[in-house]
C-alpha cells in the first residue's frame, strides 16, 4: 500500500510531466514516468521527448544506475516494438524494477501484438494497474486514444462570446471580444494542440494568423478540474518558453473558392513561415475546380504540404486529413459552419463569456445535450465555461 501523502506527490508529478509533454511529443502520446525508491520517495521523473527522440522511459532511465531497488510508475504501458527508438520494455529487462505501476493499456496495434503482462510475468516483475494513474492517463492521453480507437483526434471547439451571446457582428467585421488575460491563455491553448483549423468566413473576414505567439502570462487563475487547474497556472509554462518552436501547431485553413482570401492573408502566413523557419500550413480548397486551380499557385509558395481539393467538405474528409498527419488534438476556432460539421463528435467545448458588447450579431447554434459542464474559470472580467462530452 502506498502511503496517501506519497501517492499524492507521485500523482502530482505524473500530471506535471504529462502536461509538459502535451503538444510537444506528438504524434507520440504525452506519457509521464517516474522512479521511486522502495519507500515511495520520488527519485526521478520524465516525459516523452519531441517526436523521433526518447520516450518517457528512456528519458527516465538515462544515467540511472543498475542494481538499485526501485518502483516504476508509467501512465501508459511501455512499448514493446521498434519504431523511431528501441522498445522501452528493454529498459525494464535491463533495470528490473521490483514493481511496475501502470495507468492504461496501449491501444496501438503494434504494442498489442506483444502482451506486456505476460512479458512482465516472465521476468517475475509484479505489475499493477492503478486507478489513480488511469485517471491522469485518461486526461492527458485522450487525444492519442481517440486517434487509435476512433481514427480521429480529440476535438476541442473554442468560441468567444459577447455579453449578449454573439460571436461576431452581422456584417462580420472583426472585433476583439475576450480580454487580454484570456488572450494569453488562448495562445497557450494553441501550444497544447497539434493543429488549429478555421473556416472560410474567418479566413476571408479576419485573415487569421493561428500561430503560437510569444509566451507571456500575467496572472494565474483558479480552476476546479485537474487539467485546467494546471493550465491556468502561469508557472507551468516555462517549458514552452524554452522550447517555443517545438510547440508551434499546424495551421489548417479551409478556403472556399466563393470567398477566397485577401492578399494580406498570404503575406501574413509567409511572414510566420519565415519567423518559424518552417511551413506548418495545410490548405483545403472547397468549391469550383476552375477556381481552385487559380488559387493553388498562390498557396504553393507558403506550404510544404499537400494542397487538398474537394468539391464539398464533410467530417470524413477532415478525419482523413487529420489521420494523414497523425494528429492527437485539434483546436477548432470558428462560427457555426465548422461547428455543424463536428458537433456530434466534439470532445470539449470552451465558451469564453466576455463583457464586450455586440448588440446585433450571430449567436452560436451549440447543442449541449451530450455535453456536461466540468469547469467555470473566472479570468478577470471573462468567464471560461468548459464542457466535455458525456459520450
Amino acid at each position: 500500500m502506498i502511503p496517501i501523502e506519497k501517492l499524492y506527490k507521485i500523482l502530482a508529478k505524473l500530471s506535471e510531466e504529462s502536461f509538459q509533454a502535451q503538444g510537444y511529443s506528438s504524434p507520440n502520446p504525452p506519457v509521464a514516468a517516474l522512479i521511486t525508491d522502495t519507500e515511495f520517495n520520488i527519485i526521478k521523473s520524465a516525459h516523452t521527448d519531441i517526436y523521433g527522440k526518447n520516450h518517457a522511459e528512456r528519458e527516465l532511465y538515462f544515467n540511472f544506475k543498475e542494481n538499485i531497488k526501485h518502483y516504476l510508475f508509467v501512465t501508459l504501458e511501455p512499448c514493446t516494438h521498434f519504431g523511431k527508438t528501441p522498445p522501452c520494455f528493454e529498459l525494464i529487462e535491463q533495470y528490473r524494477p521490483i514493481k511496475v505501476f501502470l495507468g492504461e493499456s496501449d491501444p496501438n496495434p503494434l504494442v498489442r501484438e506483444k502482451n506486456i503482462q505476460s512479458k512482465l510475468k516472465e521476468l517475475n516483475i509484479e505489475y499493477i494497474y492503478l486507478n489513480q494513474i488511469k485517471e491522469i492517463s485518461e486526461i492527458y492521453l485522450k487525444g492519442f486514444f481517440s486517434r487509435m480507437k476512433k481514427n480521429r483526434p480529440k476535438l476541442i471547439y473554442k468560441m468567444a462570446l459577447s455579453k449578449e451571446g454573439n460571436y461576431c457582428y452581422e456584417n462580420k467585421n472583426p472585433v476583439p471580444i475576450s480580454n487580454s488575460f484570456s488572450n494569453e491563455y488562448t495562445n497557450l491553448l494553441r501550444a497544447k494542440v497539434d493543429a488549429i483549423i478555421v473556416g472560410p468566413k474567418t479566413i476571408f473576414f479576419d485573415s487569421p494568423k493561428l500561430n503560437l505567439k510569444n509566451i507571456s502570462i500575467s496572472k494565474s487563475f483558479k480552476a476546479n478540474s485537474i487539467y485546467y487547474n494546471k493550465f491556468f497556472k502561469k508557472e507551468n509554462f516555462e517549458f514552452i518558453k524554452n522550447n517555443f518552436l517545438d510547440f508551434s501547431p499546424l495551421r489548417i485553413f479551409l478556403i472556399s473558392t466563393k470567398l477566397g482570401f485577401k492578399e494580406n492573408f498570404l503575406e501574413t502566413q509567409n511572414q510566420i513561415n519565415q519567423s518559424e523557419n518552417r511551413k506548418k500550413t495545410i490548405f483545403i480548397l472547397v468549391g469550383d475546380k476552375i477556381e481552385r486551380e487559380k488559387l493553388i499557385p498562390k498557396l504553393k509558395s507558403i506550404t510544404d504540404n499537400k494542397i487538398y481539393e474537394l468539391d464539398k467538405i464533410t467530417k470524413t474528409e477532415f478525419y482523413f486529413i487529420f489521420q494523414e498527419y497523425n494528429l492527437n488534438q485539434v483546436l477548432i476556432e470558428g462560427g457555426n459552419f465548422l461547428y455543424k460539421i463536428f458537433e456530434d463528435d466534439l470532445d470539449e467545448l470552451i465558451e469564453i463569456h466576455s463583457e464586450t458588447s455586440i448588440e446585433e450579431g450571430f449567436k452560436p447554434d451549440f447543442k449541449k445535450e451530450n455535453l456536461k459542464l466540468i469547469d467555470e474559470v473566472q479570468v478577470s472580467s471573462d468567464k471560461w465555461k468548459i464542457y466535455k462530452s458525456k459520450l
